[in-house]
């Protein structure tokens, strides 16, 4: 019991200040170093720190396992934990007011009951039925398909931060580029359609 609340206090020494806002963006969609399933991964903090992930599986390995976050809400600020109970950040509020934050896929959930979470940052909900929804993925936004780690951050002045920049400049060309094609594409498509509206 101990070494849980040893590892649940230690995770929630990970914030912002101190770790990369990607990570954070990787860990919560499932991507890159964030697979679901992965083990050993750590992070590297801005003053490079290493946090080790907890063990969070469910297996008898010891090893940790990033959990799956396909059960979100719409919005983001809750994951379904099953039934109908959900967890989301103590630091949320008026939940009861935000409509959108307590729907997945096109149902709203209403809540029934709350409990916070005594000193931690976080609070399970109760909603009014099961929670039988899931929301499906519906653009993909990784424009690459590399494996470059964004777990492992990359320090200011080494050569792996110069490659970190110029993938990330490599990445906005790419994008700028297809946005281009685009927009070819939709004014070709339109052209002719305005012009025989002009008739």
């Amino acid at each position: 019991m101990t070494s849980i609340l040893t590892s649940i206090a230690h995770s929630q020494s990970v914030d912002i200040g101190n770790f990369y806002y990607r990570d954070f963006l990787d860990f919560g969609q499932n991507k890159d170093a964030f697979q679901i399933g992965a083990q050993n991964v750590t992070l590297q903090g801005k003053d490079g720190t290493q946090f080790a992930f907890p063990n969070a599986s469910t297996n008898a390995s010891s090893q940790a396992s990033i959990p799956d976050f396909s059960a979100k809400s719409n919005f983001g600020s809750f994951t379904a934990i099953g039934g109908s109970y959900a967890v989301t950040a103590n630091h949320i509020r008026s939940i009861e007011n935000q409509a959108g934050w307590r729907k997945w896929g096109q149902t709203t959930y209403e809540v029934a009951d709350k409990l916070l979470g005594q000193g931690l940052d976080s609070q399970f909900l109760r909603f009014n039925r099961f929670i039988v929804e899931g929301e499906a993925e519906l653009l993909e936004t990784n424009i690459t398909n590399h494996t470059t780690s964004h777990a492992i951050i990359k320090q200011i002045g080494t050569a792996a931060y110069s490659q970190q920049i110029a993938l990330e400049q490599e990445n906005e060309r790419i994008l700028n580029e297809r946005l281009e094609e685009i927009k070819k594409q939709m004014a070709a498509c339109f052209t002719p359609m305005a012009r025989a509206l002009a008739r």
